[in-house]
């Protein structure tokens, strides 16, 4: 487990050389604590260090806001709070939304706000608020106008996620960590063994969405690598005087986590 977890997220405000065009990209971390960043104030306080030198570049010459709240730590709610700026309580959300259990409402959202104002929204990556079930992205979406809303009915224009179902893969399981709630220092074991394939398989699930299509995108890559790739791919196709909103949603570095070459031997 993570302690003190929280959701942290960094706005990204770029304005064009030349030009008044700005885009926005918002890129959101899955379960960072606050001491899990190498950016000062709080980096003396990590129970390790994890050097992050890109983030640090990215306090350093932008805006650092020591003040944020987040509105909730876990998954949804937390997502809610952020596309909508509401409060989660309201729509009577506090806990994590299970495939097929529930949706962020149809409320105006910062997508629907920059679509409105002539930018090309993208998500992507992990959507986690409604919507996104296999039912609701293959069948639902072209067959009835009353289906669940997931990312393009909240003002996205294309996506890239993963559909919200559960998959009957082969999991993976990691070592638990001294720092766990359930660590028994005797036996130097977790009474719960955590297991997951989050990283190594998920992007071979990856569907892409627009508002007339729904297709299939697997990638062989790693999930948070396929997650970039994807963004460089969207920024590359950008035109100059394009306008966009860039919303991406990482795994990283949400439990369990699974370590690859060159970090770990074969």
């Amino acid at each position: 487990m993570f302690f003190g977890s929280v959701i942290i997220w960094f706005m990204i405000l770029f304005v064009s050389s030349g030009s008044k065009v700005q885009n926005v990209i918002l890129l959101l971390a899955d379960d960072l604590g606050f001491a899990d960043i190498s950016v000062s104030p709080y980096s003396d306080k990590a129970m390790w260090i994890t050097k992050t030198p890109s983030i640090e570049k990215l306090a350093r010459e932008g805006v650092s806001l020591l003040g944020y709240r987040n509105a909730a730590s876990l998954c949804s709610p937390s997502r809610m709070a952020i596309l909508t700026g509401i409060y989660p309580y309201r729509f009577e959300s506090i806990g994590i939304l299970h495939a097929g259990s529930g949706t962020l409402p149809r409320v105006p959202t910062i997508a629907t706000s920059l679509r409105d104002a002539g930018f090309h929204n993208h998500m992507v990556g992990k959507w986690h608020i409604g919507g996104a079930t296999n039912q609701d992205l293959w069948h639902s979406r072209f067959q009835t106008d009353c289906l669940k809303p997931g990312p393009i009915e909240h003002g996205f224009h294309t996506a890239l996620i993963r559909p919200e179902n559960k998959k009957n893969l082969e999991k993976i399981c990691c070592s638990c960590c001294k720092y766990d709630d359930d660590y028994n220092p005797e036996t130097e074991k977790c009474q719960q063994i955590r297991c997951g394939t989050m990283y190594s398989t998920q992007a071979k699930w990856f569907v892409r969405l627009s508002s007339t299509n729904t297709s299939e995108a697997p990638s062989t890559t790693w999930v948070t690598q396929s997650h970039t790739d994807e963004c460089i791919r969207f920024l590359q196709e950008q035109r100059r005087n394009d306008r966009f909103f860039l919303n991406v949603w990482f795994n990283a570095p949400h439990a369990p986590v699974e370590a690859h070459i060159p970090y770990i031997s074969d």
